[in-house]
């Protein structure tokens, strides 16, 4: 009964993932656990911190990417993820969407905690209360709660997926994930400036 649970969650994982334009090799689907993880391993995706979450992302500094990307790179002041815990910065171009470069950007903080940021798909910014509704049903858990005064759907952290709080702020897409209880994370994403 428990694998069957765990196998509805992740498939709910990654319908999100799928509903966001994301494959399961997109930072969404990557935890920020440690290898010491129960599930290491999740349909081929490493859930180590220390590894690339893109397919093709590049290492570069928190000044590089800030002048490469063409959106506010939201960063948070948090006990848990701040500027001086930073421990790597990674951005890689998409491809293009509507004529324009599509940009992701990932900040791993040494506590675990995660910040992906990027382009979020149309329906996404049209109406994103309804759009992060959608996402969340059927997830167990799954809450839309108010972050930094948007919607932001939040999931609990699960043996299956960490805790992540997924928001839209000023047209990036802004997801916080983290391997810590769901307030905790969610207190990263209220921190973010």
């Amino acid at each position: 009964m428990r694998r069957a649970k765990q196998a509805l969650r992740l498939s709910g994982f990654l319908a999100l993932m799928l509903a966001f334009g994301c494959s399961p090799s997109h930072p969404l689907a990557r935890s920020t656990r440690s290898t010491q993880s129960v599930h290491p391993e999740i349909g081929g995706i490493s859930l180590s911190p220390g590894e690339d979450p893109f397919a093709h992302g590049q290492s570069m500094s928190l000044t590089e990417a800030e002048g490469l990307v063409p959106f506010h790179v939201y960063r948070p002041d948090d006990a848990l993820a701040f500027d001086a815990n930073l421990s790597a910065v990674w951005v890689e171009q998409s491809g293009k969407a509507e004529g324009i470069d599509v940009f992701q950007v990932a900040l791993q903080y040494a506590t675990g905690i995660r910040i992906l940021l990027g382009t979020p798909t149309p329906n996404a910014t049209a109406d994103p209360k309804a759009f992060l509704e959608s996402l969340g049903e059927g997830l167990e858990g799954a809450s839309v709660q108010t972050v930094l005064g948007v919607p932001a759907l939040v999931l609990p952290d699960s043996d299956v997926v960490p805790g992540s709080v997924v928001m839209i702020l000023d047209k990036v897409q802004v997801e916080v994930i983290g391997p810590f209880p769901i307030d905790e994370v969610t207190r990263v994403a209220n921190s973010l400036t």
